[in-house]
């Protein structure tokens, strides 16, 4: 699901510009992911960051596929266990 949660100081995670949007794709397998992606970043400013979860091999290579498509950056990517996390930001 997309869930909000207080975004941290911005000296803790600048590159998430205050959206605290989060999208939960932990499970999830394609295309998903992107679907749940595009739904909730219309809900982020043009220039806003939101966080992706997912667990599935999938998930980079479907998030790269949207990116590309949409035009949206995704700007870190990283691992923490199994659990892939994305910040997208929002181009337009």
């Amino acid at each position: 699901g997309v869930t909000r949660r207080e975004a941290p100081p911005a000296a803790t995670a600048p590159a998430q510009a205050g959206s605290g949007v989060v999208v939960d794709c932990r499970g999830v397998s394609c295309p998903w992911p992107s679907l749940k992606v595009a739904r909730a970043i219309t809900d982020v400013e043009p220039g806003g960051v939101l966080e992706v979860l997912a667990t599935v091999p999938g998930a980079p290579a479907d998030l790269e596929a949207f990116a590309r498509r949409t035009g949206h950056r995704i700007v870190e990517q990283s691992q923490s266990g199994v659990v892939l996390r994305f910040l997208v930001q929002r181009t337009q």
